[in-house]
């Protein structure tokens, strides 16, 4: 049976967006139809580059163009409510990148909203699809170092303040959106939804979160422990321990070519050869999805990408109530 093929628009033409094209055009049954900017010259520029036949000056055109199936929506945080809201109200199919939304009160909105429309809907959260990282979940949940009590996870590289997308509030900057999702994401695909959890936030002079660490308990006796950082490097590393053993998946855990099973004295190194380009396994799920006429994707639910807006929505409330001991 021949596949069909979805014709993809593009918003967004800045740095994910080009890293996202480099993967699509590998991926069979995926056209590049369309791209859209608010700078008109820079979305002919990158058609150009990747052959696209129809650039447009402006996102509502991409998302008005009744040949495109899907967009992918590549622009900065605080535009990604609004984007995906009219895409799915012109009934296109959507997969927005990381942050989903700002909060989980607009999350609940475009994913009812998406639910009535029947289309489909996914946050971009490459990390997840990796084949390691699905390795490494199959792994925990076969039981594989038995019961699994605690995670950590630190996810820290320094930026430069230049950088307007990550240190302009009104711009939906800031860490955790951008660096501690990656921890976030995979802690509650291992545990869930956190019963309690307690935070500590350093804002940076421009009023966004520079620096953030969380504690979180869930049932049974587990907790986890995630600090992010756009102000210092760390390990990037992310480390499950269970009742029989530990994996470690060391830097980076977000895009990782080994992980280390560890039970006693014994130590076994699982390699792994991954595509250049860690767009093209999520990018290969959204069309397998697509083909099979799937509303949203099993391994990024949307009730995971809710439950991720709702315990970024608590770290924050949780740093604004910590007491001052000065």
């Amino acid at each position: 049976m021949e596949k069909a093929l979805f014709n993809w628009g593009i918003l967004g033409t800045g740095k994910m967006a080009l890293q996202f094209l480099d993967g699509l055009k590998t991926v069979e049954e995926a056209g590049i139809l369309a791209i859209g900017s608010n700078n008109l010259s820079r979305a002919e520029d990158l058609g150009s580059k990747f052959n696209i036949p129809r650039a447009y000056g402006s996102y509502d055109e991409v998302l008005e163009d009744e040949a495109v199936d899907i967009v992918y929506i590549a622009t900065l945080n605080h535009t990604h409510f609004d984007l995906i809201k009219s895409a799915l109200e012109n009934g296109k199919h959507v997969l927005c990148e990381k942050p989903f939304t700002l909060d989980a009160e607009e999350a609940e909105i475009v994913i009812r909203l998406a639910q009535r429309k029947k289309l489909f809907l996914m946050e971009d959260l490459w990390t997840r699809f990796i084949t390691s990282i699905r390795h490494c979940m199959q792994l925990l949940d076969a039981g594989a170092i038995g019961e699994i009590k605690m995670i950590t996870c630190d996810f820290g590289s320094r930026v430069d303040k230049k950088v307007q997308r990550l240190f302009s509030k009104d711009l939906g900057g800031g860490v955790l959106y951008d660096r501690g999702i990656y921890c976030l994401s995979l802690i509650q695909r291992v545990f869930g939804s956190p019963i309690h959890l307690q935070a500590a936030m350093n804002q940076s002079d421009t009023e966004v979160d520079e620096q953030v660490g969380a504690i979180m308990t869930f049932t049974e006796g587990r907790m986890a422990v995630m600090a992010s950082s756009i102000r210092t490097f760390t390990n990037k590393e992310i480390h499950f321990f269970g009742t029989d053993g530990r994996i470690t998946i060391e830097s980076p855990f977000y895009f990782p070519k080994q992980i280390k099973l560890t039970k006693g004295d014994q130590v076994e190194v699982i390699p792994f050869d991954l595509k250049e380009n860690g767009f093209i396994y999520e990018i290969e799920e959204v069309m397998q999805c697509l083909q099979q006429g799937k509303l949203e994707s099993n391994i990024m639910p949307l009730q995971d990408t809710l439950m991720v807006m709702k315990i970024m929505d608590g770290i924050r409330a949780a740093s604004e109530a910590a007491v001052s001991l000065s």
